[in-house]
């Protein structure tokens, strides 16, 4: 039903979608799923292995990172979370959006 300080309304597509998202972030962070990179992605096929980022940390230099370098050593060729992956999770909490919801969540 609709929550009364929110005004959202949380039926079942909405729970699916939610362990859907939950499950996505296990993927990413058990390396199991690939993050995609902007510059890398499209000409090479690899995506970043957010297990060994976290697991084997090097000094962050956010630039390099967006650029592209510093993320070199993470790069791994797998299975890659798309960005329809997003849209669809995106699409099941309707007008709230998946971040409302996940404020709310949480």
């Amino acid at each position: 039903g609709e929550n009364p300080l929110t005004g959202l309304e949380v039926g079942e597509e909405q729970v699916q979608a939610w362990l859907a998202a939950l499950t996505m972030a296990e993927d990413l962070l058990e390396g199991r799923k690939l993050l995609p990179h902007f510059r890398v992605t499209a000409s090479t096929g690899l995506g970043i292995n957010m297990k060994r980022f976290f697991d084997e940390p090097k000094n962050f230099d956010l630039v390099l990172s967006i650029t592209g370098p510093a993320i070199a050593p993470y790069l791994e060729s797998g299975e890659l979370v798309t960005s329809d992956d997003f849209d669809q999770i995106q699409r099941q909490f309707g007008g709230g959006g998946f971040l409302t919801f996940a404020l709310w969540f949480n």
